[in-house]
């Protein structure tokens, strides 16, 4: 088959439906060896592409579930599934203008860039591999990067700033003046479980954004304040700038930063909203369920606000910085944890299930560990004569 000349036009998407068969059927005959140049070569034309279809939420959901279910290993032989929009190599995926494959590429028949090269223990195939680096960039007409195995490079372009991808780490560059009366552009970064990702944002405030997160922010911050939204858990250094006040929401909470450090814990599933400042200042204020009043309550470093939903005041008090931002700097920390709050953590970064073989036991952590172990290391360390644990497939057993 004359792949060169035929994939130029599946990246472009002007492939007829009968190319399109007649291509996946070729590519089940091929051995890795040749499977894997076809596949780099297309990677190639993808990049030569740059524009991309829009996407809608159930397409986005389905892509996060082939991203979840590829970690979990397989048979190793090159699935085509249809009619799913979207195309995949290496984890590197990108939205195609009318293309209706979706390569799925095992890790045992074309090794995924970056897979298991940063931790220092992978997983066998019976355990769960730690989580890694990737994220999912929508932006703002509705376009979807998956961020996870990009090469570094610009990526796209958001008016009048240049979205480049650099190391591992996200960047907005002008490349020419914001003309006056220009629409504002957001953009919003979001980890699945088992990622985690960096960002610099336009004004060069830089954000860690742990797995199950989410941050909403300008392309470029043009108004007379920087306000950003974030779910889940984020470290942000914001960059100063006296003529701009930096506003952080979530969860109904607004936070006004002056920081060189500031961690926001605002998971879902977790009892409180948490702010807690690192250095510098901050203010943080709510509004009560009835808006008639407002609280609010300063911050100074080493304090930590937490919010309980139908509770009117938040509670301040000192805490342990080097556990609350212990997850930007690759290390779990359950110091005075008990099990249930440091399985929602291990259920984040290692994409699993938690499941309870019976009564939640009353069992407190201590210590630290490296978030770069293997799930098999991780029980093996939390494990005890009264506690113990089972990985079966994608779920955690916990048996008191």
């Amino acid at each position: 088959m004359n792949y060169p000349e035929l994939l130029p036009r599946f990246a472009a998407g002007t492939a007829t439906d009968a190319e399109r068969t007649a291509f996946n059927q070729w590519l089940e005959t091929l051995p890795p060896a040749e499977l894997q140049q076809v596949l780099a070569y297309y990677e190639r034309c993808l990049s030569a592409q740059e524009t991309f279809d829009t996407h809608d939420q159930p397409m986005l959901d389905r892509l996060l579930l082939s991203i979840r279910e590829q970690e979990s290993g397989g048979t190793g032989r090159l699935h085509v599934l249809q009619p799913l929009a979207w195309v995949k190599y290496a984890a590197a995926i990108v939205l195609l203008a009318g293309a209706a494959v979706f390569f799925w590429v095992r890790t045992n028949k074309v090794p995924l860039p970056g897979d298991g090269a940063a931790n220092t223990s992978p997983a066998t195939p019976a355990d769960v591999a730690p989580g890694k680096d990737g994220a999912i960039l929508t932006l703002a007409d509705g376009r979807v990067i998956v961020l996870d195995s990009l090469g570094n490079g610009t990526i796209a372009r958001e008016g009048n700033m240049q979205v480049v991808l650099q190391n591992g780490q996200l960047t907005y560059n002008a490349h020419e003046q914001l003309l006056s009366g220009s629409p504002e552009l957001y953009n919003t970064m979001q980890t699945p479980r088992g990622r985690q990702f960096q960002l610099v944002l336009p004004d060069g405030t830089r954000v860690w954004l742990n797995a199950v997160s989410s941050i909403r922010y300008p392309v470029a911050f043009t108004g007379s304040k920087r306000e950003v939204t974030i779910t889940g858990e984020a470290y942000l250094e914001v960059a100063p700038d006296a003529d701009k006040e930096f506003v952080v929401h979530t969860s109904g909470i607004s936070s006004l930063v002056q920081a060189r450090g500031l961690n926001v814990n605002a998971y879902e599933d977790e009892a409180a909203t948490r702010i807690t400042l690192v250095e510098g200042k901050a203010y943080v204020g709510v509004q009560d369920e009835s808006r008639s009043r407002s609280v609010a309550a300063s911050l100074l470093p080493g304090q930590q606000a937490s919010f309980v939903a139908g509770k009117a005041e938040p509670v301040i008090s000192p805490v342990n910085l080097e556990q609350v931002v212990a997850w930007k700097n690759g290390v779990f920390n359950f110091e005075h944890s008990d099990l249930p709050a440091a399985m929602r953590q291990i259920a984040r970064w290692y994409d699993v299930e938690v499941v309870y073989a019976g009564d939640i036991p009353h069992v407190e952590f201590g210590g630290k560990i490296q978030r770069s172990l293997s799930l098999s290391q991780i029980i093996k360390n939390l494990g005890d004569n009264e506690l113990k644990f089972t990985i079966k497939g994608r779920q955690l057993i916990v048996h008191p």
